[in-house]
């Protein structure tokens, strides 16, 4: 991929990490508010978001735009393996919005990361990335 990686640690607000054993086995809501005001956002960085346990299966999501960027700049939501696994190049540039990523489920075997990159540096651009999943048990 090429892009280098980079964790928003302090800067995300959300649910991001451990699965509570009491929500195994059903439909979790995982969700991350980015505010770039706080921090600008590299181009061609891939920034992780959201912590995947070992066994998950992940159901798609939604990029929720609250304060729009204001140039032709676009995000992609993908996985440490892929930048476009869940949304390709969507446009940051309308204030509430949402975009909804679902295609196939797919299944995790080992852990992995929801990350985002960017077409262009953001610098104004608030929003959301929403995932809905299952962290699967083997018990």
């Amino acid at each position: 991929m090429g892009a280098s990686t980079s964790t928003l640690t302090g800067v995300l607000k959300g649910n991001l990490h451990v699965t509570p054993k009491g929500l195994l086995d059903r439909e979790i809501i995982k969700s991350v508010y980015i505010d770039s005001t706080l921090v600008t956002l590299a181009a061609t960085t891939q920034y992780k978001l959201i912590h995947l346990e070992a066994d998950a299966l992940v159901m798609g999501g939604y990029l929720v735009t609250v304060v729009a960027e204001g140039a032709g700049d676009t995000i992609e939501v993908g996985d440490a393996t892929a930048d476009h696994t869940w949304l390709g190049a969507t446009s940051l540039n309308s204030n509430d919005t949402l975009t909804a990523f679902t295609g196939n489920p797919l299944y995790y075997a080992a852990a992995n990361e929801i990350c985002v990159y960017f077409s262009a540096a953001i610098t104004v651009a608030k929003f959301w990335v929403i995932v809905k999943m299952i962290q699967l048990s083997k018990v």
